[in-house]
């Protein structure tokens, strides 16, 4: 049995939940926007709308539908925080002459190569840079995530020197370098 999946989710009271049986399509309506998503048909769906809280339960059991189920129930536990709170990642870029600008939906990354990182903006991101620090936000965790994760690939940090991008939660241990004989 899954742990994550026998608990039952929360709605919130900004937050309107829709299900369409049909085509297993949940819609998610809160202040900061909304979301759909695309619900297994491994997983039974049961929204109460008394105590306000989803249930899920899985149509078979073995260890993978266990895994799927306990899955969608954070998949959809994110997307009510998304529509209500929203995500945001920091990155912290550290080297001499390293930079970053937004110049209209475009993040524009200085990182140490002969010619400047262009980078498209997903129309459904905010983006913001203050000095060297990065400020992604949206509603999508797998948006979010998935564009941090490439700004930080660009230029990952160097153990050795502690140049380049990292998470504002990323502790990176220097390294020592060559050492005499």
């Amino acid at each position: 049995m899954s742990k994550i999946g026998k608990q039952p989710i929360k709605i919130l009271d900004d937050v309107k939940v829709e299900f369409d049986d049909q085509q297993s399509l949940l819609t998610f309506t809160g202040k900061k926007g909304t979301l759909t998503h695309h619900l297994n048909n491994v997983v039974e769906l049961t929204i109460d709308a008394e105590k306000k809280e989803i249930v899920l339960k899985p149509r078979k059991t073995g260890r993978e539908f266990f895994a799927i189920w306990g899955t969608e129930r954070a998949l959809i536990a994110n997307c009510i925080t998304g529509v209500n709170s929203g995500f945001e990642k920091k990155l912290i870029i550290e080297g001499i002459g390293y930079k970053a600008e937004v110049k209209g939906d475009k993040l524009i990354l200085n990182v140490g190569y002969s010619h400047p990182v262009n980078l498209d903006i997903p129309k459904d991101l905010t983006v913001t840079v203050d000095k060297t620090i990065i400020s992604i936000t949206g509603i999508s965790k797998k948006l979010v995530g998935d564009f941090a994760a490439l700004v930080r690939i660009q230029r990952k940090t160097n153990p050795y020197s502690l140049k380049g991008v990292k998470y504002s939660d990323e502790r990176v241990i220097k390294k020592s370098g060559k050492k005499a004989g």
